[in-house]
């Protein structure tokens, strides 16, 4: 058994091996043994993004406060005008390079960044990183940057819903480590991670030792996008306590001719506990998801999603919670920098907590890119 004090070694060994060893292997023996002219200039792009909304409960009076549940972090306001999410960035790549310094503010950060300290809460992206081959389809990044799990994005105009789904509002939106990417062809990407943790930037004293991530996406000629992406994180919350957590991603997308487009989905992720001298016990939670969004009018664009999570041990979010989720959306959207959204979603759920709190919840929304 290898010591506790070695395991944060062995886990960065392990990836920088495998950084090793694959960039070796993408080396192309003609472009990348002949010198190139390359560049250290960069090309820089400054960015910013606003989504202010409003959001409430329709059919109960929220009796919890001001936030429409507690497991949601995006558009979590209740009967209030609000902004969800304010973002500056600025960008610079060359042929050696990248740097991305992404700021943030909002109640997003204010909710999903909450156990991180005060000036940390800010970022929604920060690294660097170098560029290992000529033709730039090999990078390290290191820092704080977007995790690999999932089809939706905390930037709303991204998605083709208004708000995010149970699934993706439970699992990381973000991670801090070291990130390595390959590109063997265009439409297929490789990617492996060694983060601080679940959804962390600062490590947490249970994290003993780096967690590893994995991502396999692959896109054809025809629209379909097919990602299998893995997370796996161990903590140690006591000296005879011991967790780990294995999380599987995997989702299919077409983009159908006329704007047609579909996403189906399922999260598994499955988590074993154990005390010292005691027998582990094993938990298994699953989260499908499954939408269609089309255009309706010029400038109009519709939505539908159903969703379920089920999770029956206190694993992601509260003792046996299960819970489906249905919404609908309609999209005003005059430029693709632009749109005034509009959604109504159902929840579900026998818990008494989320039959008190909300069940029936109309969001509406204005976001604007700028200088994307």
């Amino acid at each position: 058994m290898v010591n506790s004090t070695l395991r944060p070694l062995t886990g960065l060994f392990l990836f920088l091996s495998l950084v090793f060893f694959l960039s070796l292997g993408a080396r192309n023996p003609v472009t990348d043994s002949i010198p190139q002219p390359r560049s250290l200039s960069p090309q820089w792009e400054f960015s910013g993004f606003v989504d202010a909304f409003y959001a409430a409960d329709i059919l109960t009076n929220n009796k919890g406060g001001n936030r429409i549940q507690p497991f949601l972090f995006n558009h979590n306001r209740h009967n209030a005008f609000n902004v969800n999410l304010a973002m500056l960035k600025v960008r610079a790549e060359s042929d050696y390079y990248r740097a991305v310094v992404h700021l943030q503010t909002g109640t997003y950060a204010i909710e999903n960044y909450a156990t991180e300290p005060a000036l940390l809460q800010g970022i929604y992206e920060a690294y660097a990183g170098i560029g290992l081959n000529v033709k730039k389809t090999i990078w390290l990044d290191m820092g704080v940057f977007e995790s690999h799990i999932g089809y939706e994005s905390a930037i709303s105009i991204h998605n083709e819903t208004l708000t995010r789904s149970m699934t993706a509002e439970n699992s990381p939106y973000f991670v801090t480590g070291a990130r390595f990417s390959y590109r063997p062809k265009p439409n297929l990407l490789l990617r492996a991670v060694l983060t601080n943790g679940w959804q962390r930037i600062q490590r947490s004293p249970a994290q003993s030792w780096p967690s590893f991530g994995t991502q396999i996406q692959y896109t054809s000629d025809n629209g379909i996008t097919l990602n299998w992406s893995t997370y796996f994180t161990a903590v140690y919350p006591g000296n005879t306590e011991r967790k780990k957590r294995f999380y599987n991603n995997i989702f299919l997308r077409q983009d159908l001719p006329g704007g047609l487009s579909y996403i189906i989905g399922v999260d598994i992720g499955r988590q074993e506990d154990r005390q010292l001298g005691q027998n582990k016990d094993t938990y298994t939670w699953v989260t499908p998801s499954a939408l269609i969004a089309f255009p309706i009018a010029s400038k109009w664009r519709m939505a539908a999603r159903i969703e379920g999570f089920r999770d029956a041990n206190n694993s992601i979010i509260a003792q046996d919670f299960s819970a489906w989720a249905t919404s609908i959306n309609f999209d005003y959207q005059p430029t693709t920098e632009v749109a005034w959204r509009f959604e109504l979603k159902h929840l579900r759920s026998s818990d008494a907590f989320i039959e008190a709190e909300s069940n029936l919840i109309f969001t509406t929304s204005i976001a604007v890119l700028i200088g994307e």
